[in-house]
């Protein structure tokens, strides 16, 4: 089965001891909010745990900033459901309509939501405002932009699934979007709120962060393409790489998946190159606890994922 297909991982799992705190609050959030009135959105969230999840990419975060991070996975689960399915005779267009009061949100706009999302929108301006307020009006604008790219990438998903089937992408188009729906950039963003160390816009902007943020992005998602491709054949939808290799390039269920797995090998090791550029040449004090801190999460969410997904969402990844 895909969700037995071991995976290169060579950086240390450890696990925050306020989980399950972090787990009774996050729920106890979510139905502040009203979401929970949803029981499709419920089950979804219960099916992820999220919670042990966060826990293993932060193992040192306070409960507090944990929170945090705890709050935006069971959101973004949620929201990322919400494009499961658009009735009508045009989804695309209500999909990126969906998506708007969102976006509004991130860009400090007055946010009108479409009947039936008011509770997701008060949410997640609540988990906004939480995220942004400690952090630098720099850092307010790139993580605006990047949250704009993830929440918009999911309605170009629904674009793609339910347009013609000439209009399905090739491999590079695939990886391109895969990048943006797979949220981590906006993970690695909010990295930096939750251990308080933000990135000076110097190095955020420095080339090798940029590697080792896209080679962190590639290894998730090319883990969770295998883990949930069942899921996915079963539910009929062709967005995963495995069925794109199988269809662009021919090859055997057997055989993509050994091509991912030998990708996700790649891009670990570039990975590890990237940060052994940043490291090799010392730069100023703060930068430098804040650059040390980052690569340390990055690593945490590398192996904090493969260990979710190999232990604790078989409710979400099986048939």
């Amino acid at each position: 089965m895909p969700q037995d297909t071991p995976f290169d991982m060579p950086f240390e799992l450890r696990v925050n001891p306020n989980a399950q705190e972090a787990h009774s609050r996050s729920l106890q959030w979510l139905e502040d909010f009203g979401v929970t009135s949803d029981p499709r959105a419920m089950k979804s969230v219960e099916a992820a745990e999220l919670a042990a999840y966060m826990a293993r990419n932060w193992p040192e975060a306070p409960i507090d900033d944990l929170m945090v991070g705890t709050d935006f996975a069971n959101w973004i689960v949620i929201y990322d459901d919400l494009f499961d399915f658009f009735p009508g005779p045009d989804p695309a267009r209500a999909a990126f309509e969906a998506c708007r009061p969102f976006v509004d949100v991130v860009h400090f706009r007055p946010a009108t939501a479409r009947g039936g999302e008011e509770a997701l929108v008060a949410a997640f301006q609540d988990f906004w405002e939480r995220e942004s307020a400690p952090m630098s009006e720099a850092w307010r604008q790139r993580a605006a932009d990047t949250w704009e790219a993830y929440l918009t990438s999911c309605a170009r998903e629904v674009a793609l699934r339910t347009g013609p089937a000439g209009d399905l992408p090739g491999v590079d188009a695939y990886v391109a979007l895969r990048r943006k729906t797979i949220a981590m950039e906006v993970c690695w963003d909010l990295c930096e709120r939750v251990s308080r160390s933000e990135l000076s816009p110097a190095l955020a902007a420095d080339p090798r962060i940029r590697q080792l943020r896209d080679a962190a992005n590639d290894v998730v998602w090319l883990m969770q393409d295998v883990t949930s491709v069942e899921k996915e054949e079963a539910a009929g939808c062709p967005l995963n790489f495995v069925f794109v290799l199988e269809r662009v390039c021919g090859h055997s269920r057997s055989a993509a998946v050994q091509s991912i797995q030998a990708m996700q090998h790649e891009r670990v090791e570039d990975f590890r190159r990237a940060k052994a550029e940043l490291t090799a040449v010392a730069g100023p004090a703060d930068e430098n606890t804040a650059l040390m801190q980052h690569i340390a999460d990055l690593e945490h969410w590398l192996s904090g994922t493969l260990a979710w997904l190999q232990e604790l969402v078989e409710g979400r990844y099986v048939k």
